[in-house]
């Protein structure tokens, strides 16, 4: 240190008393850091949903579409725009989806895309609860399907599908 104060052309006890300045004067690394964190941690954790994490780690029961959609949402909403891809066949999955009504499911979600935004809000001020509560209000379309198959009632399907209207999914 003493060398690098030398070529600088500052006196060789130069490095100590910026040391020993910043000690004096109270300031702490530690008041300095909260002071910077607690504004992040507090918007994390109003975002992040720590309740959504059970203590060993893993996803609460009943949370994973909300942790899935926090976590993926820069992906996830593209592809519900397109009603494909690998973010929205695990969306699926989770919700409980099955493998038979995926391209069901994945149509309904992409014919319904505005209406679900609309509920949601922007993304600074997204509603994930909103969200997935009109994404939930789907779910009779996507699942008649699977029950027109095995009952091959198509009148069925277009009662239920009339049913379910845009003032469904939109709550007006």
């Amino acid at each position: 240190m003493l060398i690098m104060n030398a070529r600088l052309g500052f006196p060789p006890w130069w490095g100590s008393a910026l040391v020993c300045l910043f000690f004096i004067s109270g300031c702490t690394i530690k008041a300095t850091t909260d002071t910077t964190t607690d504004g992040t941690t507090e918007f994390l954790s109003s975002t992040s949903g720590q309740a959504w994490w059970a203590e060993n780690g893993l996803v609460r029961e009943g949370k994973q579409a909300q942790a899935f959609v926090a976590q993926n949402y820069d992906h996830l909403l593209p592809e519900m725009a397109q009603g494909e891809g690998e973010y929205l066949r695990a969306f699926g999955a989770i919700l409980g989806v099955r493998p038979g009504d995926h391209s069901r499911f994945s149509q309904t979600i992409q014919a319904h895309y505005a209406a679900l935004l609309s509920a949601a809000g922007a993304k600074d001020s997204f509603s994930l609860d909103q969200f997935l509560e009109r994404i939930h209000r789907l779910k009779p379309i996507w699942e008649t399907a699977h029950s027109v198959q095995v009952s091959k009632d198509h009148k069925s399907l277009l009662i239920a599908h009339q049913a379910i209207r845009k003032d469904d999914v939109t709550g007006n």
